[in-house]
């Protein structure tokens, strides 16, 4: 919430991953590996794809 605040405040595009993290999560299906924290396969490609989506809508 820090890191959008300070967005905010600069008026800087602000992406953050965390809420589409948790709504893909509710949806069904692993974004992590099951021994750790890291992103698997799925995880990375949520993550580009939204990536993407934002710079497409931000950026002229």
């Amino acid at each position: 919430k820090w890191v959008a605040q300070v967005c905010a405040a600069l008026a800087i595009p602000c992406l953050l991953l965390l809420p589409v993290f948790a709504s893909a999560a509710r949806r069904g299906g692993p974004l992590y590996f099951s021994q750790d924290i890291h992103w698997n396969p799925a995880g990375h490609r949520l993550a580009a794809e939204t990536i993407a989506r934002f710079f497409g809508e931000s950026l002229p």
